[in-house]
This record gives structure tokens, sequence and C-alpha cells, in this order.
């Protein structure tokens, strides 16, 4: 639904451009289907992990064993990537430093990353 609305709107907004006599040939769209992918496809998506680790009713279907078989999942996509010490670290310091006064308390284990056009997720 998100990779329609952001074509459409996209689109939409380059046809008006177009109207206003604009020169839009230097504006490409992002396109984020290859992120849209990473979440439907087949038996390799995330949604498909989830569902599948939330069916068999075990408390590992979340935290540090959801993210490890997404990790062996989806590790191939290009859009995924496994949260590691460092860059886990990193984020944390940084979210901190926004919200001060928080403690975010994170482990790298149960962390994973979704690059999306946007910026990572």
């Amino acid at each position: 639904i998100q990779n329609i609305f952001n074509k459409v709107m996209f689109q939409r907004e380059l046809d008006a451009y177009s109207q206003e006599g604009l020169d839009i040939t230097f504006f490409d769209p992002p396109d984020n289907w290859s992120c849209v992918e990473l979440f439907i496809s087949g038996q390799a998506g995330i949604i498909r992990v989830i569902q599948d680790q939330v069916n068999t009713g075990r408390q590992s279907a979340d935290g540090e064993q959801l993210v490890t078989t997404l990790n062996r999942t989806c590790k191939v996509h290009k859009d995924y990537q496994a949260g590691d010490p460092a860059s886990v670290r990193n984020l944390v310091l940084a979210k901190q430093e926004k919200c001060k006064g928080f403690k975010i308390d994170v482990r790298y284990q149960e962390c994973f990353q979704v690059n999306h056009y946007a910026g990572p997720v």
C-alpha cells in the first residue's frame, strides 16, 4: 500500500510541476519496492517469519529468538541488516542524547535494521 501511495503521490507532484512548466528532469522519484518485498516475499519475508514464530505459540516468538530467525532468513536481502554491537550502541547513544533522562536498554541480539529509501529504520 505504501509503495502504491508513493508512486501515485510522487507522480501527481511530477505532473503538477510539469503543468507549471518546471524542469523536473533532475528528479527521479524514490522506489521502495525492494523494501516492500523484504516484508512480503513468500517464505523469506519479515511478515511470514513473524507469523510463523507467533503460530508456534512459543514464548520464543519475540526478542532474540525472533531476530535470530530473521537474521538467518533475511540476511541476503539488500535492505536487511542484522544488528551488531557497534551500530546498536551508536543508535542507543544518539537516542539517549535526544531523550535526556531516559535510559534505553537494548541488546544488539534483539535488533535488526531495514534500509528504507527515506533512511534506516
